[in-house]
Formats: C-alpha cells, sequence, structure tokens
C-alpha cells in the first residue's frame, strides 16, 4: 500500500496478514492499495471496507472538513 499525506511524498508499506496501521493527515490522504479488495480501510472511524476489485489497483483520496468527517474524492 501506498499513503500520501497532505501532497507529500508517498510513504510504501508493506502489511502482513491481521496487520493494522494508522496514519495521520491535516488535510488529505491517499491511499493506494496495489490490489483492491486486500485490506479492510477505515478514514477518521468510517469504515470503508474492503474497496476495490481483486487483481485491481484501487486508489481514493480523502479530504477532511470543518466538522471533521472525511468524505472520498474530496
Amino acid at each position: 500500500m501506498t499513503i500520501v499525506a497532505d501532497e507529500g511524498d508517498p510513504q510504501r508499506f508493506s502489511l502482513e496478514s491481521d496487520e493494522g496501521r494508522s496514519f495521520e493527515a491535516d488535510t488529505t490522504i491517499t491511499v493506494t492499495l496495489s490490489e483492491g479488495s486486500s485490506a479492510r480501510v477505515t478514514v477518521n472511524g468510517v469504515d470503508q471496507g474492503f474497496p476495490g476489485k481483486p487483481g485491481v489497483a484501487w486508489e481514493e483520496t480523502f479530504s477532511y472538513e470543518d466538522d471533521a468527517s472525511a468524505t472520498p474524492g474530496g
């Protein structure tokens, strides 16, 4: 997976089965999975499930509004 927080440099991570990670951003965060449906994604406490399709890369940018809720695609 790759994370880009607040338009910074991409950070790449490999996740093992049952491993979880947390990331922080002030305004936007882009999550990229090299294979969709391979990880459960939760943004600002909202469960996004296992997004994407197996065998196809998935990417979404989440924006943070004044009420602290995250919305896909900004």
